[in-house]
């Protein structure tokens, strides 16, 4: 951190994406305003599903948001193990820098065996437009529905949602959709 000090947030940033650009892993450096955007949602809704496409259709992936961090695990997994599932990704999100330069350094890891590079990207930008972008009636909808009332949460609405914002279109053909399943109970 020392060596920050002098360093504008554009030179750090350029730094962390440069010393990122050759490792496995995602990296990106958030604006002061979208990171807290992004924490004071993580507050309020902890708990949210993301449907990741897939060549048959879409798989279904639970975000849980603890402290600076958000974990990933496929809902097949999560309904099998809950709350000892095996992470297929993980973001975490280091905010020292947040109150001298207004930036947030982000770093993600995910397991290539369930994940693909595009696959996490897709989590990563879904993630994004839930929790990150403007206030936005029926995503804030649909968040409240399944942490306040997860079982009249919809996960056909939230697919129709992903493809009216052009997700729907990677990384394959999404002509077919899978049974929902369960929604599982948010973690207290």
């Amino acid at each position: 951190m020392d060596l920050l000090v002098e360093k504008t947030s554009e030179e750090i940033g350029e730094i962390w994406q440069n010393y990122h650009r050759y490792k496995d892993g995602l990296a990106a450096v958030m604006p002061g305003h979208v990171y807290k955007t992004l924490r004071a949602r993580g507050q309020t809704y902890p708990t949210f599903l993301l449907p990741l496409p897939r060549s048959e259709g879409y798989e279904f992936v639970v975000t849980q948001f603890h402290n600076n961090e958000v974990h990933f695990a496929l809902l097949a997994e999560y309904q099998l193990h809950k709350e000892n599932a095996p992470e297929c990704m993980s973001l975490t999100y280091y905010a020292e820098l947040l109150d001298t330069k207004d930036i947030v350094l982000m770093r993600g890891e995910f397991d290539s065996v369930r994940l693909s590079v595009l696959e996490a990207q897709c989590l990563a930008n879904t993630l994004q437009l839930y929790y990150c972008g403007p206030e936005h009636p029926e995503r804030t909808r649909l968040l409240k529905t399944f942490n306040a009332n997860p079982a009249k949460f919809d996960h056909m609405e939230l697919i129709a949602a992903m493809e009216n914002v052009g997700f729907g279109e990677m990384p394959g053909p999404m002509g077919k959709h899978p049974k929902p399943p369960a929604s599982p109970q948010p973690k207290s």
